[in-house]
């Protein structure tokens, strides 16, 4: 007797999942209104306590959807669990607060089609904060542009052409760059997409496909006392490794002092003053070189920290 084995779908669709209660239904409803339809879904409760994950069971416990239950690992985590229980070739990444809109599937199995080398591919979202949705802005990036990024690094100083929630990831590339690393609590999204980018070219569509919704809880961008280290250790590693293109080289070291710039910002919102006043002072920097010189002199006025803390955050 033959035995038939089914075909994995297109893509996998990875929502970590930890006490959105409230929006996950959201993100779920959009994944599930995708003109493209071959694709899994995989929820991956981390252990919430908000009975997140009873949720999902209850409404939407039938395929596309699975879900996977945890103990709290951290979005990492959640998000490797996704990768090892998924079956598809190309894995989508939506957090469990943010939405698709209805082509994204779509747009990035076009780019697929058109650039099959590429290390990630990745669209433009759109950044809504209650009732306003704002298009994000790309340096050097027109609109509607669909290609390869002529230099990943200098883009995403600004603003990065690649979000957690608007992302595709070859499963190959995941054995080649290794999958979300635990150790790195803070910017773990944006460490990962540096590793790709230094395997490989990133694919970009310029047309917002995706929501990253700002108001939904508490964002890690709003935690104060950030530990940069394990990013700032990846960066280096990059840095003395010799893969760098030459053209990339000094986008990356810029990238340090982007980074060494946010562990001054966390310095002074801590009262550390003099440790934040003597980073900034080593810090060899063109492009970041006046809002190097007004953290230090912010550094010298005696202000109270909550007033402090949000003078910096303009800043940096």
């Amino acid at each position: 007797m033959r035995t038939t084995l089914k075909r994995p779908p297109f893509f996998s669709v990875v929502i970590p999942l930890y006490n959105k209660r409230e929006f996950i239904g959201r993100a779920l409803d959009s994944v599930l209104a995708q003109t493209f339809r071959d694709l899994e879904i995989l929820v991956v409760d981390d252990g919430s306590t908000d009975g997140s994950g009873d949720l999902v069971q209850e409404k939407y416990g039938f395929p596309p959807v699975r879900l996977v239950r945890q103990k709290n690992q951290g979005i990492s985590g959640a998000r490797n669990t996704g990768i090892r229980r998924s079956r598809s070739p190309y894995l989508a990444f939506l957090d469990s607060d943010d939405e698709y809109l209805p082509g994204f599937l779509e747009g990035i199995r076009g780019m697929i089609r058109k650039f099959p080398l590429a290390a990630a591919y990745s669209t433009a979202c759109y950044a809504q904060r209650k009732f306003r949705r704002k298009r994000r802005e790309y340096r050097d990036i027109p609109p509607g542009f669909e290609g390869y990024l002529p230099n990943y690094f200098k883009t995403a100083f600004g603003t990065s052409p690649v979000h957690p929630s608007s992302v595709v990831i070859p499963r190959k590339m995941f054995r080649l760059a290794g999958t979300f690393d635990p150790l790195v609590r803070n910017g773990e999204d944006t460490e990962m997409w540096f590793r790709l980018a230094l395997r490989g070219k990133i694919a970009f569509l310029n047309r917002p496909l995706a929501v990253y919704h700002r108001d939904s809880g508490i964002s890690y961008a709003d935690n104060p006392n950030k530990d940069y280290g394990p990013y700032l250790s990846s960066i280096r590693k990059a840095l003395n490794g010799g893969r760098l293109a030459s053209q990339d080289l000094p986008w990356v070291r810029e990238y340090e002092n982007l980074t060494q710039l946010k562990v001054a910002r966390t310095l002074m919102v801590q009262g550390r003053r003099k440790e934040a006043r003597d980073l900034l002072a080593s810090l060899s920097t063109k492009l970041l070189a006046r809002k190097v010189l007004l953290l230090w002199t912010l550094t010298l006025i005696p202000l109270p920290l909550m007033r402090l803390h949000g003078i910096v955050r303009k800043i940096v």
